[in-house]
């Protein structure tokens, strides 16, 4: 099932597929109930729609599954969702306290925790919809462009492996990791200004 031949086949079956758009919206929407690394997800759409597709779709994709899991939270609530979490719910909701946009952009960003649990949290805590919604979209632009340019030049690197490929793919992940640097920083500096 791993033979680069049959993936090869599958993936151009999904790009030909008239609704390609339609599935990977699926694709992220079921991923994100089952928990599914949204990286995972992000990669896959890159190895298999190209860097520049792979990215509208992956975003978009993510941007649905983020909207439908606050809905979930909004409706499950804070409490039956810190009780599930084991309590985490209740330290990210902490994270959440000063409602704004840079907040989601750097939940985003930032490894913290689990994408879909973030929107949970969201929806339960009653973070304001257009500010996760803004948040959300600006935060998973960096990380969704660089993944799937990465994931798309991984697919050539096992194919044909040379050394522009190499750079492409280490160049993106070097621009995530600083942009998630950066980040941090700036996150600590709001949050410790002496610091």
């Amino acid at each position: 099932m791993l033979d680069e031949q049959s993936l090869e086949r599958w993936a151009a079956a999904m790009r030909e597929l008239p609704l390609a758009p339609l599935a990977a919206l699926a694709v992220f929407f079921v991923g994100g109930l089952v928990m599914l690394p949204v990286v995972l997800l992000i990669g896959a759409m890159g190895m298999i729609f190209g860097p520049w597709l792979g990215a509208v779709y992956a975003l978009g994709g993510a941007l649905s599954s983020a909207l439908a899991a606050y809905g979930l939270g909004l409706v499950a609530g804070h409490y039956t969702l810190d009780r599930f979490s084991g309590g985490k719910a209740g330290r990210l909701s902490s994270e959440l306290a000063d409602h704004g946009v840079a907040t989601i952009v750097v939940l985003r960003l930032l490894p913290v925790a689990p994408f879909t649990l973030i929107n949970l949290v969201a929806g339960a805590s009653r973070f304001r919809l257009g500010c996760f919604a803004v948040g959300t979209l600006l935060g998973m632009i960096p990380v969704v462009l660089a993944i799937t340019v990465f994931a798309h030049r991984l697919g050539h690197i096992w194919r044909e492996p040379d050394l522009e490929h190499f750079a492409v793919a280490g160049g993106a992940l070097l621009a995530l990791g600083l942009a998630v640097w950066l980040c941090r920083r700036l996150h600590t500096r709001a949050r410790h200004p002496l610091a």
